[in-house]
């Protein structure tokens, strides 16, 4: 059976990440922090195969409690097939009044933690793995008030290419922009449909079909494919 590692396994789009891997046969690691009831939701909807899911509490944040995921890994399983680095905080903060600590922190979650995990685990992947981090289409273009998510999801886009010349040909590094992504949960601020060349709103099921195909296509490595409806060519 494959392994695979996903943090941020309690938000909107992760947990759906998470399930979807296991109904395709995966044994899955996956991170929380503050949302130990959405846990317990993913733990219900996923009752069948809970056998095959193992959660860790961890600040991605925080290096050091980086480590200690690693070494709870290790007490399970002795290899990684496939990590998908999904946590994030969508940020929003006008430029004037952003400080240290928030900068701190959202690059940290954002950014840092990735690049300490793939650090982390990478001795431990398999050949032909695979690292999909998530970017976002809000890397690709800057919105206002939203300057440390543009520059942490833009940092996701260079650390990809960065680490997929670092660990080729034994590991393939890819990364997914999401632009707008309609999930169960209101959203007060939805993208304009106008700004879509779509004209329309993304779903869980086209990340999912993109996982898949990054996971599927072994010639793939060092890209950054945009699921957008578009919204990145304007």
């Amino acid at each position: 059976m494959k392994i695979a590692l996903v943090t941020g396994g309690s938000g909107k789009i992760g947990s759906k990440i998470v399930l979807h891997l296991l109904n395709e046969g995966y044994e899955v690691v996956t991170t929380y922090f503050h949302s130990e009831n959405k846990i317990e939701q993913l733990l219900k909807l996923n009752s069948n195969s809970s056998k095959n899911l193992f959660l860790v509490k961890c600040d991605l944040s925080n290096k050091a409690e980086i480590d200690d995921l690693l070494n709870q890994f290790k007490t399970k399983y002795n290899s990684l097939d496939l990590m998908i680095n999904c946590a994030g905080i969508f940020h929003k903060n006008e430029f004037e009044k952003i400080d240290e600590h928030e900068y701190d922190y959202v690059m940290n979650i954002n950014l840092k933690s990735v690049y300490f995990l793939v650090q982390k685990f990478q001795s431990l992947m398999s050949e032909n793995s695979v690292i999909i981090n998530f970017s976002s289409v809000g890397g690709i273009i800057p919105w206002k008030n939203r300057s440390l998510y543009h520059i942490s999801k833009a940092g996701i886009i260079a650390l990809t290419r960065s680490l997929a010349l670092e660990l080729a040909p034994k590991i393939r590094v890819v990364s997914i922009a999401p632009g707008f992504i309609e999930t169960d949960s209101e959203i007060d601020e939805k993208m304009p449909l106008s700004k879509i060349p779509l004209r329309r709103y993304g779903k869980i099921e086209n990340i999912l079909q993109t996982i898949d195909f990054l996971i599927k296509n072994d010639y793939l490595t060092g890209i950054t494919i945009p699921v957008d409806g578009g919204r990145s060519i304007i």
